[in-house]
């Protein structure tokens, strides 16, 4: 099991979406006391991410786009649209 990401506090989630990134870091530095690398990782994760879920998890996907079952794709393209 992968050991989890080091969350950012919430004075620096506030600087990210003010566009203060490196005073995000420095915050996230003091408050955790990580590394330089690894508070900039640490925000920068959370800007790619900010509900915190991983973008490569398959379960995800699945939930987040439902397929269109097949014979609607077959009536759309007959163009049937009701």
């Amino acid at each position: 099991m992968k050991p989890s990401k080091p969350r950012i506090p919430a004075k620096a989630i506030e600087l990210v979406q003010r566009g203060e990134i490196i005073e995000a870091i420095k915050i996230t530095r003091e408050e955790t006391r990580l590394s330089l690398k690894d508070a900039k990782d640490a925000v920068d994760a959370y800007i790619r991410n900010p509900r915190g879920t991983s973008q490569s998890d398959d379960s995800n996907k699945r939930h987040a786009t439902p397929e269109i079952p097949r014979l609607a794709i077959i009536a759309l393209e007959n163009g049937q649209l009701n």
